[in-house]
Parts: C-alpha cells; sequence; structure tokens
C-alpha cells in the first residue's frame, strides 16, 4: 500500500489495556481511569486471536487493510478480501472492522462459524463508531457474526476482574469491553478497552511466513450467502 493510500485510510485506534490485563507490551498503553464507563451500559466480548481487519467501500487495494497498513496480500487475506469485495455496495458511507481468522495464530479454534468476525462499523463522514446494537444489526444484514458476547449490562469492574480471572486461557485470548452507546474516533481510548492472557502474542512480525490455515466448524458455520455454493 503506498503512501499515497494511507491518506484516505484510517488505522485502527490503539485499545488501552485494563489494568488487571497481563498481557501488557512494553509499547502498550494501560487505562487506569475508568470512570468514563461508571455507570453505562457496556458489551464485553470475546477478544479473538487474529489479524485487525479494516474494510472500505473500495474495489482497489485500499479497500481492505490489516492494522500495520503494511499492503502485503497472501492466502492469509484471500478469503477476507473476497468478503470485503462482495459488501463494497452494502457499505457505501462505512468501514467495517474486524478479526481476519483465516490463519491460526497463537490459539487453534474449534468452533469458528466463519473467518471473518465484525466488532465495530464506522460512519465515515461522521467518524462515529456505531452503537453496538446497530454494529449487530448491520453484521447480521452482511451476513457476518460479530464476536462472543460475554455480557451486556451496567458496568461492573469487580465481575470483570472475575471474568478474567476464570477465563479459560487456552481457548480464549481476553476480552474487550466497550460502551454500547455510539462513540467518536477521537474518544476511543475512553470508550472501548482489553484485558488479554499473559503472553498472549506468541508470533512475530513474519508470523505469515509459516502461518496454518484454520478450519471452520461444519456443524455451526455462518457462510455469507455470497459466498455459500449451496445457495
Amino acid at each position: 500500500m503506498s503512501v499515497e493510500s494511507h491518506e484516505i485510510c484510517t488505522k485502527y485506534p490503539r485499545t488501552y489495556h485494563l489494568y488487571w490485563s497481563k498481557g501488557v507490551g512494553s509499547d502498550d498503553k494501560i487505562k487506569k481511569d475508568l470512570s468514563n464507563f461508571e455507570g453505562k451500559v457496556v458489551v464485553v466480548t470475546e477478544k479473538l486471536d487474529g489479524e485487525n481487519t479494516t474494510m472500505y467501500p473500495r474495489y482497489d487495494l485500499t479497500g481492505m487493510h490489516a492494522r500495520s497498513f503494511d499492503g502485503a496480500f497472501d492466502w492469509t487475506r484471500e478469503w477476507v478480501r473476497s468478503v470485503q469485495i462482495a459488501i463494497v455496495e452494502l457499505i457505501k458511507g462505512y468501514r467495517v472492522c474486524g478479526e481476519n481468522m483465516t490463519a491460526i495464530h497463537s490459539i487453534t479454534y474449534d468452533d469458528l462459524v466463519s473467518f471473518f468476525y465484525i466488532f465495530s462499523i464506522w460512519d465515515e463522514e461522521t467518524n462515529m463508531c456505531l452503537s453496538w446494537e446497530d454494529t449487530v444489526a448491520f453484521a447480521e444484514k452482511l451476513d457476518i457474526p460479530t464476536p462472543k458476547v460475554l455480557y451486556h449490562g451496567v458496568w461492573d469492574e469487580e465481575l470483570f476482574k472475575q471474568m478474567f480471572e476464570d477465563m479459560d486461557t487456552e481457548k480464549m485470548e481476553g476480552y474487550t469491553i466497550r460502551l454500547a452507546d455510539s462513540f467518536h474516533y477521537d474518544d476511543f481510548s475512553n470508550c472501548l478497552v482489553k484485558a488479554v492472557r499473559e503472553g498472549h502474542v506468541q508470533t512475530d512480525e513474519h508470523w505469515r511466513k509459516d502461518a496454518k490455515p484454520a478450519s471452520l466448524s461444519t456443524d455451526k458455520r455462518i457462510m455469507p450467502s455470497f459466498m455459500d455454493k449451496t445457495k
């Protein structure tokens, strides 16, 4: 992806760690002031171990990129690229952010229903993240799943700490917590945070070289209608 391409793309914001997260790296940031969440309705979703991916309503190579803007393209991004092309006309005015699960990173999942999960959708004109309710509704229209919801209700810090302690770190990387309401891109760090297991990053910058393909659960899979050859 060229430098010029960066000017028409929006990098997914850095997600701050909750102070009880165990997978904080040397260049990560920790969110200590959580007052913006207090008394508000939040959604806790599973943090999937994949590649952060943003899609736009464009047919050229600027229509999709990973968070790193590296411009690389191989089999690990082919399936998700085909999804992006197929939904171009359906996402006009928006950018769609989600997790590319095509390749195995550190966790081998046995219950994937798709190789792409939408976790947020943004209005390109206002740079507002849609509310969770609107995100789910939009994703359903696209026949694309969203990550598993672990909790949806009023902020409960002690509960979330316990959820993290009880988490099966062999099967789950962590979780993210976001405000259920919509919020602006510039306020991202006050509206979405994460907690991840210790040592959650077990792949380096060259992980794609030796990547292995993930598998879908044949009895649970959600195949977008435009990719399901049986229809």
